[in-house]
């Protein structure tokens, strides 16, 4: 089982100090995703995140050694995505690929959705055997806090000069991933509870 030991060795402060440094990286550019160092933030905001996350056992079956991080049509972070490959996420180490649909889901333990690809994303067809997948967006760019998307179930979001991120947690949990108490504690809950 995957634990994020080392986001729980430096816990909710170090989460706090990557989200932060976004308003420190460049201010409203880098809410918008248009300089290098808010996508190397942006970058560092998924590992963490990533690390906070639990998944079954069996979703390491096809690559035991590996979380996999799967853009969905692009890479949206560029060389950025340098800066957390092959970073570990509990006793793994991150491996970072692309895919072209939801189908071609190559084991992919998290699948971020640029924002130029949410609806595609949101009409491609969910594979059935497909369960215990992170899915992440980056809505920064459009300035107000979006509702809840069931394509999705982290959402970045831009909170004045500062990232934000809501979780949509029923969704997180029929799909089978437990989220860490210290990211819960950071982020807005949305989706229908109960």
């Amino acid at each position: 089982m995957l634990h994020g030991a080392a986001a729980h060795r430096h816990g909710p402060i170090f989460l706090l100090l990557i989200l932060g440094t976004l308003c420190v990286a460049g201010g409203e550019n880098a809410a918008a995703g248009d300089s290098d160092r808010a996508k190397l933030v942006k970058a560092a905001i998924v590992l963490n995140i990533a690390r906070f996350v639990i998944w079954p056992d069996d979703s390491f079956e096809r690559h035991p050694g590996q979380v996999r991080l799967c853009f969905y049509r692009h890479n949206p972070f560029g060389a950025a995505v340098d800066s957390i490959r092959g970073k570990k996420i509990g006793d793994r180490r991150l491996e970072i690929l692309v895919i072209a649909s939801r189908a071609d889901n190559a084991g992919c333990n998290l699948v971020f959705v640029p924002p130029d690809g949410l609806d595609a994303f949101r009409a491609d067809d969910v594979p059935k055997d497909q369960h215990a997948v992170l899915t992440i967006t980056d809505l920064t760019a459009s300035g107000t806090v979006p509702p809840a998307d069931a394509a999705t179930l982290i959402v970045l979001y831009r909170d004045d000069r500062r990232v934000g991120f809501q979780i949509d947690l029923p969704a997180a949990k029929r799909a089978g991933l437990r989220l860490g108490s210290e990211l819960l504690k950071l982020a807005r809950i949305v989706g229908e509870q109960g």
